[in-house]
């Protein structure tokens, strides 16, 4: 189930990050569809994928704030981008910030390769950055600059950790030559 539900969301989140750069333009106009079904998606798969890994009831504080991610998604609905941009803004970068808290805590504790690691953290970090400045000016050229951010990171999302699993398993393999060549 693991597998298949890895590749699955490996797919949907690799075209729904090409679907945003194709349509940034649009999404910019309708954030507040984008933001909302974004965070709805996001709430709903981590609580999905801890439901069926079993460990939900392992971390409660990642399961409200699922919750919480959940009603604010509900929320951005009905936050138009042409009258409520400013809150939209805010709950979109405040979202971010917390989001990529998980990142550098998963980042840390799964990725087996230091380079994928690295990259992830500096993503975490980039996009933590320009948060904070959404934050402090929320414009809609923010707005435009994190559609495009959030493109890259729907695709990072499930790349960093297909590239890690790669090189993990090309590691194995030489190491299974390694002690095949040892043993002749």
């Amino acid at each position: 189930m693991n597998k298949k539900y890895q590749i699955i969301k490996t797919i949907y989140f690799f075209i729904l990050g090409i679907l945003v750069f194709i349509f940034n333009e649009f999404l910019t106009t309708h954030a507040y569809i984008l933001v909302s079904m974004i965070m709805l998606l996001y709430g709903f798969e981590d609580i999905t994928e801890r439901y069926v890994r079993k460990i939900l009831s392992k971390n409660i504080s990642r399961l409200s704030s699922n919750i919480l991610i959940i009603i604010l998604g509900i929320i951005c609905i009905f936050l138009r981008t042409d009258e409520g941009f400013v809150p939209l803004c805010i709950i979109w970068a405040t979202w971010a910030i917390l989001r990529e808290e998980w990142e550098v805590e998963d980042a840390i504790s799964t990725f087996h390769n230091k380079f994928i690691m690295a990259l992830n953290l500096m993503e975490s970090i980039a996009v933590i950055i320009i948060s904070i400045s959404f934050i402090f000016s929320p414009t809609v050229h923010h707005i435009h600059l994190h559609v495009i951010l959030l493109g890259f990171e729907l695709i990072l999302e499930v790349l960093f950790p297909l590239i890690d699993v790669l090189l993990r398993k090309e590691k194995k393999e030489e190491q299974n030559e390694e002690t095949n060549i040892q043993n002749i």
